[in-house]
């Protein structure tokens, strides 16, 4: 997985979490991984997940988060809390 093909965007929320884009450019369905560490968290951050779209709770995470099967030019959007 090339880094044009798949891209994690983020930004900060005024509530401390972060919103995540797991965007997949490519034309074949892929796993996204955001870690932790790239939001600007201790690697070893453990982190609640929200999918803003399907307005559902994902889990709680330890270091990183993977949207599994994101599909081509599809897009995940996540809402990050640290615990």
């Amino acid at each position: 997985m090339g880094s044009l093909t798949c891209q994690v965007w983020a930004r900060p929320l005024s509530d401390g979490s972060q919103a995540v884009v797991l965007y997949n450019r490519g034309n074949y369905t892929h796993s996204i991984t955001v870690q932790f560490s790239k939001l600007g968290w201790p690697a070893s951050t453990t982190a609640t997940v929200r999918d803003l779209w399907l307005h559902a709770d994902v889990g709680t995470f330890a270091g990183s988060y993977t949207a599994s099967k994101v599909l081509p030019h599809g897009v995940v959007m996540v809402k990050v809390t640290r615990k």
